[in-house]
Formats: structure tokens, C-alpha cells, sequence
């Protein structure tokens, strides 16, 4: 009988493999697991990656070991090549967190202040230098500039250099009396209802409305048990909040105004006629069919027997 080549090849290696005997690898030590445990043996994890505004780049942070602050890197996305960026190169550096106008052509940033750059150059224009400033944007024709100063919004002009302005500056509370110092200001207070705390505004993107959501004023969302502790570094007994249970402190609810920036006028948005608003389903129109309903976590399932998922 005529044996393969093959055949022949494979008998030989296992019985060279057979005769070799192996070498039995050492336990790991304890020493070389705990090094292996230290954050620095994986090497320094990447925190934080994003594009460059002209998309010619992919920008990445790293903190080295035993650096206090994190060290920027650059990435060409043709060859993949990488580069680490010094601290001036750094700095010039747009962040992830930015806004691009509707051309295209420029992004704002904060940066110890509010700056705009036109993807065309390297550098920026500074337009505001108060570092409380955040979350600019542009306006629909991309002429002006909004943002935050504290909880008023402001804007200033991206072409002219021109100081900024406030635009809307809300207040909960009761407008000053005519005659009194402030009644016939025309600046950009708006005043709504004394009885409650403004939680946050929107601003429309051509600037002439906005929304802002309110809580109660005074709002008692229920007491917090508190749990003694004996052992303590002070020696003496302390106490420390416990979770709430559930069903309990629940966060106070939210009511929305309509705001005309111009006008100076508010008015309370009514929200009593939303579909499932007081019973915890909403229902959610979609194109060509009937409204989809959609239920909180919280809302109980439904036991109707219909078979309906929840979503």
C-alpha cells in the first residue's frame, strides 16, 4: 500500500513533538500579580478623543504616569500616524464641545471666555473674557453669538467688535413699582411669578423666544432618614443620609413659560391638555399610524389582557 507524502510528514512531526519533553512554565508570584494589577501596567487609558472642526485630524487626551496634567495627542486619519502635541499646540486646540455656524465656516468655544475661529486660520478671536461664560452658540444667520453669563443669557456680534449685551435676563419675583428705580428700565429683565425657582432656559435660535423651566418655591420633597455611625475618625458618634425609600422623595415638579425676548412678556405654558399627562402614558404621534404609547418605568404595566408591549 502507497503512503502519502502528507501522511507520512504528520506521523513524523507528533512522534518529534512526543519525544521533546516540555517545559513546565514557573508560577506567576505574588510580586508580578499585584504589578500586574496597577492601572500603569495596562498602560495610560485614553479619556478623551474627538474630531478636529475641519475633520483633518482625530485629537486624543491621555493622563501619563506620574504627570498632573494630561498630554494631547494628534492622529492622521490617512496614515494613522501619531503625534503628541506640545503645550502651545495644545492650547490652539478647538474642544469637543463646541458649536459650528449654519455655513460651516466657523466654531465657537469656551476657553476662559467665549472664541471664534474660522476653520481657514489657526487662531481666534476672543469675544468675551469672563470665564462664568458657557454654552454658546450661534444665532440662525449666524450674525450673533448667545450664551450664558450665570443664569441670563447674553450675546454679542460675531462680525462688529462690539461689547456683549444681556438679552434675557429672567427673575422670579415681582417687577419693581412704577416710579421706583428699575420700573421703566428697558433693559432685558423679564419677571415671572415670585412663587417659584427657574431651574433652566432655552433659547430659541433666532433669539426672540425662549422657555424656561420652574419648581415650586418651597417645595418639601419629604425628610431623609439618617443612619448613626459609632466608628468614626472623630471619635464621636456621626450620622449619614440613607437612600430614599422608594416611592419617596420624589423631585419636584417642573412647569414651563413661554418667554417673547422683544415683548418682555412671559406666560405660563399649559400642559393639562398633552395626551397621558396625568396618568404617566403619553402617547407619541407617528407618520402614518395610530399614536404609539409610551409609559414611564414608573407607570405600572398595563394587565388590560391586550397583549401591548411596553416601551
Amino acid at each position: 500500500m502507497q503512503r502519502s507524502p502528507a501522511l507520512v510528514s504528520c506521523a513524523a512531526l507528533l512522534l518529534l513533538l512526543s519525544g521533546t519533553p516540555t517545559q513546565a512554565q514557573a508560577p506567576m508570584t505574588l510580586e508580578q500579580a499585584m504589578a500586574l494589577a496597577k492601572p500603569e501596567s495596562f498602560g495610560a487609558a485614553v479619556f478623551s478623543a474627538w474630531w478636529s472642526a475641519d475633520g483633518r485630524q482625530i485629537l486624543y487626551q491621555t493622563l501619563p504616569a506620574g504627570a498632573s496634567a494630561p498630554a494631547t495627542y494628534s492622529v492622521a486619519p490617512a496614515d494613522g500616524s501619531v503625534r503628541a502635541l506640545d503645550a502651545a499646540a495644545a492650547a490652539r486646540v478647538d474642544p469637543d464641545e463646541r458649536r459650528v455656524d449654519p455655513a460651516g465656516q466657523r466654531v465657537v468655544f469656551v476657553r476662559d471666555g467665549i472664541v471664534l475661529r474660522d476653520l481657514s486660520r489657526d487662531d481666534g478671536v476672543r469675544l468675551t473674557t469672563d470665564a462664568q461664560d458657557r454654552d454658546p452658540r450661534f444665532s440662525a444667520d449666524g450674525a450673533q453669538v448667545y450664551f450664558r453669563r450665570g443664569a441670563d443669557w447674553w450675546v454679542v456680534p460675531t462680525m462688529a467688535r462690539m461689547a456683549p449685551r444681556p438679552l434675557l435676563q429672567l427673575r422670579a419675583e415681582l417687577p419693581p413699582p412704577a416710579g421706583r428705580p428699575g420700573s421703566n428700565d428697558a433693559g432685558a429683565v423679564v419677571y415671572l411669578d415670585p412663587q417659584v425657582v427657574i431651574v433652566d432656559s432655552w433659547l430659541s435660535p433666532d433669539g426672540r423666544h425662549a422657555l424656561a423651566a420652574t419648581t415650586p418655591r418651597g417645595y418639601d420633597a419629604g425628610r431623609v432618614a439618617k443612619m448613626p455611625k459609632y466608628i468614626t475618625d472623630s471619635g464621636y458618634p456621626e450620622t449619614e443620609d440613607m437612600l430614599p425609600y422608594i416611592g419617596r422623595n420624589p423631585e419636584p415638579p417642573q412647569a414651563l413659560w413661554r418667554v417673547e425676548v422683544e415683548g418682555r412678556q412671559a406666560q405660563r405654558v399649559d400642559v393639562t391638555s398633552l395626551a397621558g399627562i396625568g396618568t404617566g402614558v403619553v402617547c407619541v404621534p407617528i407618520p402614518n399610524g395610530r399614536p404609539l404609547p409610551i409609559r414611564p418605568m414608573s407607570a405600572p404595566a398595563s394587565t388590560d389582557g391586550s397583549g401591548a408591549r411596553d416601551a
